[in-house]
């Protein structure tokens, strides 16, 4: 070696921050440590020259250590040790040995030793990430933003969801055809990269396959390493409970027997139907129905031929009104019709088309009844209650007067005082 070589390699040796040693390759004795090396091994370059290199791998046998020398000194290849090291603790380092020679042709080895512990740390806690991410089953996504945004990385859990056969299939896949409504992903991706995150968001969305699903997404935007926008997320399937959210909402609403509106349903919708009629002086009108000597059928024949005449007249009126119309049982035999932006006279005739199709049925299945009906029309300011009070005076005024009959409602001031809403003095 010249000296220029000498000066060359005696500079890049103290020059770098990386520890590197100069070993004799017979004896493995260290002839000369950098600074890099002294401190980090903790000891000064007078305690650290002329000690043993496999002094310095505490926690190997000796046996171990002389492997580790000759492995050293017969290959240039690294070697990954867990070491520990005076005032650092347990390390995990990478030591390298390179054959070289001196002026007299003796064999030494240029040690170099890496402190990778972090990186490794890194690298472990890259992994455990890698392991949750593709086994947790939480479906997990990363995107792109935009109205034409594409998935970047799926997990396995998500490929699953979107019913997609591999993830290869949905990276980049335009996400708004996912979409039921496609500009409902512009509003999110909108929504999101304004406000940084969003918490459950609700979407309509359509699998791989076409099914239509109802999910919640919980993102956050951020940006990469190229300083771009991109989306984390995790897409929960909320679709059995939105299922069970409308079922519950319709039984709620709904008559369990007959299937119609039932009475607090009716009463919510008589609320919302009067002030309709007094604010924009829409006709409104309405029935109630009661099916005569419903007693004597329970009383003769049984309960449940008794529902399954509430059942016959509830199928009549939804086959009889219009989807505007709200059809509803009022309790035990009675029912109701409202009809919105339907004036008297209409709902008289509706009444009587009633009245003859209950009359006239000849279904063998279902006892023959007959049904009493009291129609009104809604007049400006009455209110809901005092509206169902001249109903139902109007119902009992049917059945009095022989059953089977269509009566139409008193005007409000014809109605007497004194005596109650079926048309009884008052006690």
């Amino acid at each position: 070696m010249n000296p220029d070589d000498v000066s060359l390699y005696r500079q890049i040796f103290e020059g770098r921050s990386v520890s590197q040693l100069l070993v004799d390759g017979q004896s493995g004795d260290i002839l000369r440590a950098n600074e890099a090396a002294v401190e980090f091994f903790g000891r000064t370059g007078g305690r650290l020259v002329d000690t043993q290199l496999s002094e310095l791998i505490t926690d190997l046998s000796e046996r171990g250590r002389t492997a580790i020398q000759h492995r050293l000194a017969a290959t240039p290849l690294p070697l990954n040790i867990s070491q520990h090291i005076a005032g650092k603790g347990w390390c995990h380092i990478e030591v390298e040995g390179t054959r070289v020679y001196d002026h007299d042709a003796r064999p030494l080895l240029h040690v170099t030793v890496h402190d990778v512990t972090e990186q490794l740390r890194t690298e472990r806690a890259l992994r455990d990430f890698e392991e949750i991410y593709e086994g947790v089953p939480v479906p997990f996504y990363r995107a792109t933003p935009g109205a034409n945004g594409r998935f970047l990385r799926v997990n396995p859990a998500f490929v699953r969801l979107l019913e997609a056969d591999s993830p290869e299939q949905l990276l980049g896949y335009e996400i708004a055809r996912l979409y039921v409504d496609p500009s409902e992903r512009a509003h999110f991706s909108n929504t999101l990269m304004q406000e940084g995150e969003v918490f459950r968001y609700e979407l309509h969305m359509r699998t791989i396959k076409g099914r239509e699903i109802r999910t919640a997404d919980t993102a956050f935007r951020h940006f990469d390493g190229s300083a771009n926008p991109v989306f984390d997320g995790v897409l929960e399937d909320i679709t059995q409970r939105r299922e069970l959210e409308v079922e519950l909402s319709y039984q709620a609403r709904h008559d369990k027997l007959t299937d119609l509106a039932n009475r607090r349903h009716c009463e919510s919708a008589l609320q919302t139907e009067t002030e309709r009629s007094d604010r924009y002086g829409q006709p409104l009108s309405a029935l109630m129905i009661d099916i005569d000597h419903f007693k004597r059928i329970n009383d003769e024949r049984g309960h449940a031929e008794g529902d399954r005449v509430l059942e016959w007249i509830a199928d009549v009126l939804r086959n009889r009104v219009r989807e505007t119309d709200l059809a509803g049982r009022w309790g035990g035999e009675e029912f109701v019709v409202l009809l919105p932006s339907t004036p008297a006279t209409k709902a008289h005739r509706l009444a009587e088309e009633l009245r003859r199709s209950v009359a006239e049925q000849r279904d063998a299945a279902v006892t023959p009844v007959t049904i009493s009906i009291g129609y009104a029309g809604y007049r400006h300011g009455e209110g809901s209650a005092r509206f169902m009070q001249r109903l139902d005076r109007a119902l009992y005024a049917a059945k009095g007067k022989g059953r089977n009959r269509v009566i139409a409602a008193e005007a409000p001031h014809e109605m007497q005082a004194g005596f109650d809403q079926r048309g009884q003095p008052q006690k």
